[in-house]
């Protein structure tokens, strides 16, 4: 199924969202999200992670396995209720780079998280899902990691927060990606326009 963000939406959203001074790591979303692996990574660093995630979904109580990892100070849990996109949106947009800690499950899951970063022109860091419909790693928008890899996501986010200019790019290039194949005009519609 065709899935993608429209674009002309985030360019409004982008409109008015300011840079962070320092890396800021984002991550949203609430479905099979590995966010224990994700919490002991950003433990031994200083870097910040912005947590939004419901209390519970899909019988995972998000709230007891934050409480139980007890996330250090550069961690902020933000609980979610209801679908609140367009505010979420414009958070998203005032980051560095989004991050999707996803759990193993046959399926695309954090798909909607991952369209919305490539049409806000950022940066991922993901679990290697091989059921998303690029290749992150190959496509130059951001790196995979191995599920459940507390190592690979510190190594990750260390590059993304060492290497702005390439973190730049990366994003630079996951909109154009964006703009030409993952969005929300079907493949076809686009050739009839053209």
């Amino acid at each position: 199924v065709h899935w993608g963000p429209d674009v002309h939406f985030y360019d409004g959203i982008m409109k008015y969202a300011s840079s962070p001074k320092v890396p800021v790591f984002i991550s949203t979303g609430k479905e099979n999200r590995d966010v224990a692996t994700l919490i002991r990574a950003f433990q031994g660093i200083s870097h910040r992670l912005d947590i939004y995630i419901a209390e519970e979904c899909g019988g995972i109580n998000y709230r007891k396995v934050i409480e139980t990892e007890r996330p250090s100070a550069n961690i902020k849990v933000h609980y979610t209720e209801g679908v609140i996109p367009h505010r979420l949106a414009q958070i998203v947009a005032e980051c560095t780079c989004v991050v999707i800690p996803c759990l193993d499950f046959p399926y695309t899951v954090g798909l909607t998280t991952l369209v919305e970063a490539l049409a806000l022109g950022l940066p991922l860091i993901t679990s290697r899902n091989t059921y998303f419909p690029m290749d992150i790693d190959k496509e130059g928008i951001g790196i995979t990691v191995p599920y459940g890899d507390v190592q690979g996501w510190v190594d990750a986010v260390e590059y993304i927060a060492g290497h702005p200019d390439e973190a730049r790019q990366m994003g630079h290039r996951a909109r154009l990606l964006a703009e030409n194949v993952y969005n929300i005009v079907k493949p076809d519609l686009k050739a009839e326009k053209n």
